[in-house]
């Protein structure tokens, strides 16, 4: 005896798909852009791209809730990263999405500036290393 003609198995349920977590990349050079974009990609993250703290808080208030961290540069025209991370702090509805600078600016009055300012993590482009953006970004999911 089989199991009734016409019966199949109970498959598993499909977990529910999670949606990707959505990085907001900001930096006025395409380079850094394109390079992080590629590698945030690559490892299943959404990527959003501003070139400078302006057109980033323009993008955080028209989609604020899809946006799960922050990486900016800190040296950009019109609106620099320290500005950005004091707004995003600022604002209730930003407030609470983690900022990550990425800088060449290394000296330790910077570093205590941005983390002092909100920051959940300081990382210099100098030695820049993949594997230390993934891992500061899982870390401040």
């Amino acid at each position: 005896d089989g199991p009734p003609v016409g019966h199949r198995p109970a498959e598993p349920a499909a977990a529910p798909r999670r949606r990707a977590p959505t990085v907001l990349i900001v930096d006025d050079s395409i380079t850094t852009r394109t390079l992080q974009k590629t590698i945030l990609q690559t490892h299943g993250y959404d990527v959003l791209l501003a070139t400078d703290g302006v057109e980033a808080l323009s993008t955080l208030r028209r989609s604020a809730h899809g946006i799960d961290v922050i990486v900016t540069d800190v040296e950009m025209p019109r609106m620099d990263g320290f500005a950005l991370l004091d707004a995003v702090r600022a604002d209730p509805r930003l407030s609470s999405i983690p900022v990550v600078l990425m800088t060449s600016r290394n000296e330790e009055t910077d570093i205590r500036r941005g983390l002092e300012g909100g920051a959940r993590a300081y990382l210099t482009k100098q030695g820049f290393e993949q594997g230390e953006l993934l891992d500061t970004i899982r870390g401040v999911l």
